[in-house]
């Protein structure tokens, strides 16, 4: 299983894994990675991710799958929270929203490793 790896100077502020809709629909299980420089989420069940959520946050390379959003280009973060289904809405500049569905499980850590409360 490819793992992402930090660029030079970035440091990772947590590691989760979880589920991910991106802008345009699907659903794909993975791992997110929030560092002080961007969002990561390493598709790793799905090969099709590309196709659905276009080229302009999709990392293709022979580590695999990754979609990769630039905190500079994320303009709101708003958790949602029910009874059963805890998710953090991520939209960017361009106006797509990304969602990270975490189901049952908190969204504390994913809100702090983003700045969030």
């Amino acid at each position: 299983m490819a793992k992402f790896k930090c660029n030079e100077g970035e440091k990772e502020l947590g590691r989760w894994t979880t589920n991910f809709l991106p802008h345009g629909g699907g659903r794909y299980t993975g791992q997110l990675t929030i560092t002080d420089q961007r969002l990561v989420f390493h598709a790793q069940f799905d090969t099709s991710v590309g196709g659905i959520v276009g080229e302009l946050f999709f990392v293709k390379s022979d580590e695999g799958n990754f979609i990769s959003i630039p905190r500079e280009k994320i303009k709101k973060i708003e958790p949602k929270t029910g009874l059963l289904n805890k998710r953090v809405i991520v939209s960017t500049d361009n106006e797509q929203t990304y969602i990270i569905d975490n189901g049952m499980l908190s969204i504390k850590s994913i809100l702090g490793a983003l700045g969030e409360k």
